[in-house]
């Protein structure tokens, strides 16, 4: 029906933008399968590989992730995590993600500009950020 454009639905136009996307347009065209298993693992592939490529990109191009690319440079769980009590896991994720309220972070929710992010605690008048507060 969507076809012969005698009814359009914005779940069929997702699903059909969705595998053209993902580089699988012929399934949405021949609109058969032969296995709904191994697809379902093509797809669940695809879009896992496709967003660690994102998450990847979005790692390399942003000042935001300075402090976490030193932590990270796989996309996956940590285990060690599991092994720390939870209040001491979520505090290390919380530093990790950039959720604390470092002059990095403070300043730029207030919009200072980068280089004016500096140390409260020292006034040694360097960049107040993760590494600097730790070491």
């Amino acid at each position: 029906m969507d076809k012969r454009n005698i009814y359009h639905s914005p779940w069929i136009k997702f699903v059909k933008e969705s595998l053209e996307q993902l580089g699988f347009a012929e399934y949405w065209i021949n609109q058969s399968v032969l296995s709904p298993v191994h697809f379902q693992n093509i797809v669940k592939t695809r879009l896992k590989d496709q967003y660690i490529q994102f998450w990847n990109e979005t790692l390399q191009s942003s000042n935001k992730y300075t402090n976490y690319r030193l932590f990270k440079d796989e996309f996956k769980f940590e285990n060690y995590l599991k092994c720390l009590p939870r209040n001491l896991a979520l505090s290390l994720c919380h530093y990790r993600c950039c959720n604390h309220k470092l002059p990095i972070e403070k300043g730029r929710f207030y919009c200072i500009e980068r280089d004016s992010r500096t140390c409260h605690m020292c006034y040694s008048n360097v960049l107040g950020d993760e590494f600097h507060t730790i070491f």
